[in-house]
């Protein structure tokens, strides 16, 4: 019986090697893409993006909701800040796949 002790720890300590040996290294991050509209109801991303409160972020402006929900939808933009009222059409018009 000692001898199928030794053959199960040996067998799971191979296979922690053989699976630590095979991942994979970290990737590098890629920069957060932000979409923001351009107005001082939104002066959140603005103040943020210009007092670099945000690291790694390659920022967007749009002029229109609407512009900001496609970019999204589209994946142009990882994250966007914008009101509700243009996410609500989209949405009605069923033109979000993300929902």
């Amino acid at each position: 019986m000692n001898n199928c002790w030794r053959a199960k720890i040996t067998t799971i300590l191979l296979l922690v090697i053989f699976a630590t040996a095979c991942s994979k290294a970290p990737e590098k991050t890629k920069d957060l893409k932000l979409g923001y509209l351009l107005n001082m109801t939104h002066a959140v991303p603005i103040v943020g993006i210009e007092t670099q409160a945000f690291s790694d972020v390659k920022a967007q402006h749009f002029l229109t909701g609407t512009n900001v929900v496609d970019a999204l939808i589209t994946g142009n933009v990882d994250l966007a800040y914008f009101g509700p009222g243009p996410w609500i059409n989209a949405v009605s018009k069923d033109r979000s796949s993300a929902t």
